[in-house]
């Protein structure tokens, strides 16, 4: 089922609803960004093959390594990379947490670079105790922080508790729940798992999909795990990071302070950040196997020229 549903999402055409005028004033506007950026540019912006959804850079610095002429532009808040993988062009977007922002991110991918399909990737947090850290999912159950459900198979995925693939793919399957603030502890994502019947849980999956639905445009999620259900943070790092909500500003202050007190907080910092660029490469992996996976499929995908006429 999981290998139909992908062969399904690789060869899928853009609806006629898909109103492409609403899109042209955010390409050029983007596009003379990048031409100011590289004068002897005469390109402007790509369409992508795939466009790709992150909340923050590092989730993706690890897969941006891969891509072949990759390009940095940034505007209206959001930071956009352009670049190839085996030959298919490719957009990556980070929009930061927070509905607005994933909306508004998700929105700008898909008026810039116009994707043909895309990917919210990124970290999740394991709500099942059973989940480490470091493995891929493909969630094709999705739960709004309201309690709304969307999936996105579109057929029945059998037992819901099996999270296997059968050897299908090497990714497996979990209903995933975002929220706007992830839980800190424990407590919090056990709380989180049972009211909303997930095994996991980000802040970017479930705005990102309303988005690309409204817009008609193929979606699916790949997400690594990058926090197990029993982690939890120093108690003082806890409290600076809650102290350094407000601002930059505040939130390095309040590090600082930590840091002084104790300076072996640096050791915890590092293992973090160790662990999330070990988890940010693993991701990295699968991404491209999944890229892999589209290369080796061409004849399944639909050229879309430039005289696609708009509506």
């Amino acid at each position: 089922m999981l290998r139909s549903f992908l062969l399904n999402w690789i060869s899928a055409r853009y609806s006629k609803e898909v109103k492409d005028r609403i899109y042209e004033a955010a390409a050029e506007t983007l596009g003379a960004a990048m031409s100011a950026d590289e004068p002897d540019s005469t390109e402007g912006v790509r369409r992508a093959e795939v466009g790709f959804l992150f909340s923050r850079g590092a989730e993706y610095g690890c897969f941006t390594d891969r891509m072949e002429n990759p390009r940095i532009t940034k505007g209206n808040g959001f930071t956009f990379v352009q670049g190839e993988y085996k030959g298919i062009p490719l957009a990556v977007a980070e929009t930061g947490a927070g509905e607005t922002n994933v909306r508004e991110g998700t929105l700008a991918l898909l008026q810039v670079f116009q994707p043909r399909r895309v990917i919210a990737s990124g970290f999740a947090d394991a709500l099942s105790p059973e989940i480490g850290r470091q493995e891929v999912f493909m969630p094709l159950e999705l739960v709004s922080e309201r309690g709304e459900r969307l999936n996105l198979s579109g057929e029945e995925r059998g037992n819901a508790d099996n999270p296997g693939t059968g050897g299908e793919m090497p990714w497996q399957i979990a209903p995933l729940v975002s929220v706007s603030k992830l839980p800190a502890d424990p407590e919090g994502r056990r709380e989180l798992g049972r009211k909303s019947g997930a095994r996991l849980a980000d802040t970017l999956v479930w705005n990102a999909a309303s988005v690309c639905r409204e817009a008609n445009v193929p979606f699916l999620a790949l997400k690594v795990v990058a926090a197990e259900l029993g982690d939890r943070l120093p108690p003082d790092l806890s409290r600076a990071e809650k102290a350094g909500s407000g601002s930059r500003a505040r939130r390095l202050g309040a590090f600082l302070g930590t840091f002084t007190n104790r300076p072996s907080s640096l050791v915890d910092v590092y293992k973090i950040k160790q662990r999330e660029l070990e988890s940010a490469d693993r991701l990295a992996d699968h991404l491209a196997g999944l890229l892999d996976e589209i290369s080796r499929n061409r004849s399944l995908l639909i050229e879309w020229g430039e005289e696609r006429k708009r509506i």
